[in-house]
């Protein structure tokens, strides 16, 4: 053959051979990139996967199975399909609405084939079908009590970590708690922060101002705190001038703003005062005159020679306010108000000093150091925020710092000081200040944990030791602290976060991200390990935890440091918890048990549905369940109150937007409870025979995580807001025990309420100690999200007309709040037979049917 037409050939059968080989070698068997169910009720649950073709046709098919049983393929026609090979990653999903049956656990997976492979099957992903229907009750025995009174004047009550944008015209929520919202350690007691007096006429206050409602044997009534202005006006810097409040409220601390007003008799500068908000213990006994105690004045300021104290605190020129805040400010307390921390710029006593003083009993010492421990510590958000426990529950210590000189802690009486050598950052303490937990080795970021102990007795001079709580058990390795998530009461518990391995199953700190929890990037993982120091041992809590912005905010330990409650974005106990909008990981509530070392996701929902989450907006990323944050108090490293949602008994409640138990329906945040199994909590205890319409038994349960194996503690879910509202509704604080929890929600839970406006309510737990009223109101039973979500109607505004300075009365606390008038009906002339009885609206009812009939009329006006 001639050579000039064989090369031509050649090359032509060689391109066609690639030709032919070149489909199937880009070819290849169908994955699945993943599965995962939402929307899980009763009887339907709606089953996701994602394939990749493999650049052929591909078929697929579900199929389902009860748990442990044989896999068929499911019944509704968009359960099998075809996918162009052209294609890849494609979500496919079907909604199962038959043989699905309540509160069974069941599994599916999905089966897909191609030209290259007929069957390749998915990971078998197992789902738990709630209830069936389930009447609403409330856990613990628990009735509504309404805490704030029906008539607000147009106040609105504010939510946790909600404020007014005049610029957008809304509420927004700025994360963490508010300042000035809390509830007394009684749980008889509550302060609310109202957007204006919720009274007419109150002292010519129409700012932000705080309510103090009271619980008695009659019912809650509600006193608004307002300082005595003398004109209209409220704060413009702060969302209120109460800074703090004891823990059982019979006192505030108000930092007064603005021009310059006495609110008690010889005041002639600016000072914050003392309030007394009730008297000898009895909260129905409020405080009606001389409430106000100035913390400075002209005879206490003993300097000499005497210069003005209420300018500014940093202002140069004396007695010059160039600041809204003006005179001492106040930086701290004790528990019971009765020891306040005071920094000025003014010399106030005979001994010069560097500007902190304490008030105590009237009079004022000096306290040695710069700062309140903790009150300027940035450190990237990793702190323990604004000197927690800085100051001891009796008020006699004081930790405080000074730039580049450690950490000291003073016996105010005896003024004795000593210094802690080698801290760098304070963390926190315990509540006696006997135990002080800091970092050395690094101020921002990395660095050992260390704790000083005070080891002299009574009447001996101040004296200690430093004991390293991070001992690494690898040589030559750091500890790589990052920072404190809190301790108990008497210090004898400790959890901090860490990259190093300091305990068996720890994850070491993914290199160049050491100092810090937070992911690489987006789909990346960074990460640290949480611990918990306690008689002389360090524990693994989590490993690889992966926390949201602000973290170190979102955290509690029970008092007596037996459970930890914290946010992680990362998958602890094997929950998917990727948003199912967004592919985002949601954030989720999780309890560590120091007993049984056991973790546990409270806010995971119970049917193993993948969570919808609430964008927060703000850097935090998305949150399918979160728990309140430490107060705001000018800043957020200067908070100084944190809302009681983990008690000792394990009783925690958190957030959440998912419908976690059947009778949430209206697709908002919600309040919840979850209580660890067979511990006891009041009267009650949470077992499997726990189950409702609103409350749900989680049985415990292996996982695998990473490579890393546990066991998930046991515990029931249990709805404590309505789930009808068609606002969210928010937590706001609770008893020491959670015997009391204090939420807003826009739902009519009790016969008084009458709009369409938030209110406080007190999830109030009935026992033989405290028992409840008689007569209650909880929400109708839900059986579709149309028939239990009320229409949306607009909100009162939130500025009034200035009020005048004239208003002295009690508020609402000596009567029961009154229910809304009546309707106005023409009047006809009606006579009733004997037994019957004309009612409001002139209709003949029977006599013993009044109450029953009145009480059912509302019910169905409120849903």
């Amino acid at each position: 053959m001639n050579a000039r037409r064989l090369i031509p050939l050649v090359l032509a059968t060689t391109l066609a051979a690639l030709a032919f080989t070149a489909g199937p070698a880009l070819a290849a068997a169908p994955t699945i990139e993943e599965t995962f169910t939402t929307e899980v009720a009763a009887t339907s649950a709606t089953l996701h996967a994602k394939v990749n073709p493999g650049g052929l046709e591909t078929t697929y098919t579900f199929e389902y199975a009860p748990a442990g049983g044989a896999f068929k393929p499911v019944p509704e026609p968009e359960g099998a399909g075809s996918l162009p090979g052209d294609t890849t990653g494609v979500l496919v999903s079907v909604h199962v609405q038959q043989e699905l049956a309540p509160g069974a656990s069941f599994e599916y997976r999905i089966v897909a084939g191609n030209a290259v492979q007929k069957e390749v099957l998915g990971a078998p992903v197992s789902f738990t079908t709630q209830r069936a229907g389930g009447e609403f009750l409330l856990p613990d025995g628990r009735q509504y009590e309404m805490v704030t009174p029906p008539e607000k004047e147009g106040a609105l009550i504010l939510g946790s970590g909600h404020f007014w944008d005049e610029g957008s015209d809304h509420f927004y929520n700025a994360g963490g708690g508010t300042q000035g919202i809390q509830a007394s350690v009684a749980g008889n007691a509550m302060v609310e922060l109202a957007s204006q007096p919720t009274e007419a006429e109150p002292q010519g206050y129409d700012s932000y101002v705080s309510v103090l409602s009271t619980r008695s044997s009659t019912g809650w009534g509600s006193q608004v705190l307002a300082p005595p202005h003398s004109q209209g006006g409220g704060p413009a810097l702060l969302a209120n001038e109460y800074l703090l409040f004891s823990e059982d409220l019979s006192r505030g601390i108000v930092q007064p703003e603005g021009a310059f007003s006495p609110y008690a008799p010889g005041v002639e500068e600016q000072t914050p005062y003392l309030r007394t908000d009730y008297l000898n213990g009895n909260v129905s006994e409020h405080c009606q005159s001389s409430c106000f105690q100035p913390l400075v004045t002209r005879a206490d300021d003993t300097a000499s020679p005497f210069m003005p104290f209420g300018g500014a605190v940093y202002s140069e020129v004396p007695g010059f306010c160039e600041n809204s805040v003006c005179g001492p400010r106040v930086r701290g307390a004790s528990p019971d108000l009765s020891h306040v921390v005071l920094q000025t710029s003014t010399q106030l006593t005979s001994t010069p000093g560097s500007g902190l003083y304490e008030w105590y009993g009237g009079h004022l010492r000096l306290v040695p150091g710069c700062d309140l421990a903790g009150d300027f510590e940035y450190a990237h958000l990793n702190e323990e925020p604004g000197g927690r426990r800085a100051i001891s529950e009796d008020g006699e210590r004081v930790i405080t710092t000074c730039p580049g000189a450690g950490i000291d802690i003073t016996d105010v009486a005896t003024s004795e000081t000593v210094e802690i050598g080698g801290a760098d950052t304070y963390m926190t303490a315990s509540s006696d200040a006997s135990k002080v937990f800091f970092k050395s080795g690094g101020e921002l970021e990395g660095g050992d944990l260390d704790m000083f102990e005070v080891t002299s007795g009574e009447g001996e001079p101040l004296a200690g030791k430093v004991v390293d709580l991070t001992v690494d058990p690898h040589a030559g390795e750091e500890a790589d602290v990052v920072g404190v998530l809190g301790a108990s009461d008497d210090g004898s518990y400790v959890y901090f976060a860490a990259g190093g391995a300091l305990a068996p199953g720890a994850v070491p700190a993914v290199p160049g991200r050491e100092g810090t929890c937070a992911p690489l990037s987006e789909g990346t993982r960074g990460g640290c390990n949480i611990y918990v120091y306690h008689d002389g041992v360090t524990s693994l809590v989590s490993a690889g935890w992966i926390a949201p912005l602000y973290a170190f905010l979102w955290s509690r330990v029970s008092p007596d440091g037996r459970w930890l409650a914290f946010m992680s974005t990362h998958n602890l106990t094997g929950y998917d918890n990727r948003d199912a909008v967004s592919g985002e990981p949601d954030s989720e509530v999780y309890l560590y048990d120091a007993d049984t070392g056991r973790l546990a996701c409270a806010s995971c929902d119970p049917t193993g549905a993948r969570p919808v989450g609430v964008d927060t907006g703000v850097g935090s990323g998305w949150l399918a369940g979160n728990v309140p944050g430490w107060e705001h108090f000018f800043e957020f490293v200067s908070a100084r109150y944190q809302p009681r949602y983990l008690s000792d008994s394990g009783r925690l409640f958190f957030e959440s937007a998912g419908a976690l138990v059947p009778q949430d329906v209206n697709g908002v945040r919600d309040v919840y409870e979850y209580e660890p199994e067979g511990v006891p909590t009041g009267e009650h205890a949470c077992s499997s025979s726990s189950a409702s319409g609103s409350d749900v038994f989680k049985p415990a349960h292996a996982f695998e995580v990473g490579g890393r194996s546990g066991e998930e503690g046991a515990g029931c879910v249990a709805l404590i807001s309505s789930g009808t509202s068609s606002e969210e509704s928010s937590f706001l604080d609770a008893s020491e025990t959670g015997g009391d929890v204090f939420f807003t929600t826009t739902s009519k839970l009790a016969p008084q309420d009458f709009d369409d406006a938030a209110d406080v309510y007190d999830a109030h737990e009935c026992t033989s100690a405290s028992p409840c009223p008689t007569s209650v109101v909880v929400p109708l039973p839900c059986t579709t999200e149309a028939s239990c979500k009320p229409s949306p109607t607009p909100q009162p505004s939130i500025y009034g007309l200035p009020s005048s300075a004239t208003f002295s009365g009690p508020g609402n606390i000596t009567a029961t709040p009154s229910s809304p008038p009546p309707k106005k009906v023409t009047k006809k002339t009606v006579k009733c037979k004997k037994g019957f009885v004309k009612n409001k609206k002139n209709e003949c009812v029977r006599k013993k049917n009044k109450k029953k009939a009145k009480k059912s009329s509302h019910r169905k006006g409120s849903n």
